[in-house]
């Protein structure tokens, strides 16, 4: 009952969160928001949550599927908060695993921070430029 109790909170919580980010830029500008289009961005809300909520779900099953001591993504994640394997680990698996995974991931090591801050460039450009038209500017 706890689990569901805590699953509901954590749904609602979303598509509250999905819902104020899609109202924010109307109420910062200063628009009239009718009923209407709060009903609109709440059922947005509930629907982007569902998908977020099918998805893990998906990934939970697929998962689940495989053996226990199988390297998975969730497992890999247990077990570096942990700093131990699960017990029915196959210690030379997970270390074909480990070197597969630190080879794919290390590209992004700098093109993450490196996107990061041209995105966070373009968006200071984007506020500070005010060309005079509707939605340019900061919160025009």
């Amino acid at each position: 009952m706890k689990r569901l109790l805590r699953i509901c909170l954590v749904f609602l919580f979303i598509a509250a969160a999905q819902t104020l980010i899609t109202l924010a830029r109307p109420l910062l500008g200063g628009e009239e928001i009718g009923p209407e289009r709060v009903l609109l961005s709440a059922a947005a809300g509930l629907v982007g949550a569902a998908v977020l909520f099918a998805v893990v779900r998906w990934q939970q099953a697929r998962e689940s599927r495989k053996p226990t001591g199988f390297p998975t993504t969730m497992r890999f994640r247990t077990a570096v908060s942990r700093g131990r394997l699960p017990a029915e680990a196959d210690r030379e698996q997970w270390q074909r695993e480990l070197s597969k995974t630190i080879r794919v991931e290390r590209p992004f090591i700098w093109i993450g921070p490196l996107m990061f801050r041209g995105f966070a460039v373009v968006g200071v450009f984007m506020v500070a430029a005010d060309t005079g038209h509707r939605g340019s500017g900061c919160f025009a």
